[in-house]
């Protein structure tokens, strides 16, 4: 085999650049695990502002340590966010336990301090202190129907037409139109729909009905409830999905 002169050189030369890129590269990628280990070391011990240290892996040139970096980003947001709603969540709960407690800790001192009390008012507090218990009752029956709803990740296919006509024959009310399936928990998806058409005798007027819908070209399905009553204010309408909100 034969070289031209300088040709050996050349080739070690080429080899030494090549090993010093990828010495510099390996160094570089070193640096930025260094830096995203010790971002989500911070993370994983409770403070979340160690997704600052992130900013530089996820620039790295390596694809790996970028993907990986991003990731653990995604997640602390999703952390921060989590933690948000348990603290608002734990907030409205205190707020909608204190009024029930707050009467049935009335009702049984005013029943323990007078033993005179006449048997009608005393059946009338009685009667009030039954129905703050059947308040709670009901609250933690939401909660715990609300927890069960934050679990829900994809389901099995469910009817939906199915489940409307159930729930439209329970209340005596018409349905029209037709869907296909969704994805969900059966019961969950009755229950949205109970509470709609309860809502919709008791707020909206005598005329409900129930409407399923499949929307051309998108592979959307709904359900509507529908009444005669005067709908929900322009000023609630952007809050009727909040937890908890509630008005006269």
């Amino acid at each position: 085999y034969l070289m031209r002169p300088g040709g050996l050189g050349a080739v070690l030369a080429g080899a030494g650049g090549a090993g010093g890129r990828a010495s510099l590269a390996a160094t570089g990628a070193t640096r930025s695990l260094t830096v995203l280990g010790r971002g989500a070391g911070r993370i994983a011990a409770g403070d979340l502002a160690g997704v600052e240290d992130l900013a530089r892996p996820e620039r790295s040139h390596v694809a790996e340590v970028a993907a990986t970096a991003a990731a653990v980003t995604a997640m602390t947001a999703r952390l921060r966010e989590r933690l948000a709603y348990i603290g608002e969540f734990a907030s409205h709960v205190a707020h909608e336990f204190k009024t029930p407690l707050a009467t049935l800790q009335g009702t049984f001192e005013l029943l323990a301090d007078d033993d005179d009390m006449p048997a009608a008012q005393r059946r009338r507090f009685l009667d009030n202190g039954r129905g703050e218990v059947d308040r709670l009752r009901r609250l933690v029956d939401g909660l715990l129907a609300l927890a069960r709803a934050d679990e829900v990740v994809a389901g099995a296919p469910v009817p939906l037409g199915e489940v409307a006509r159930e729930v439209a024959r329970r209340h005596d009310v018409p349905v029209t139109g037709e869907a296909g399936v969704v994805r969900g928990d059966r019961a969950e998806l009755a229950t949205v729909l109970d509470n709609l058409v309860r809502n919709a005798f008791e707020h909206g007027g005598p005329e409900v009905h129930v409407a399923i819908e499949l929307f051309e070209g998108t592979r959307t399905v709904g359900a509507r409830v529908l009444d005669d009553g005067p709908g929900i204010s322009p000023a609630n309408l952007p809050r009727v999905f909040e937890r908890f909100f509630t008005t006269r």
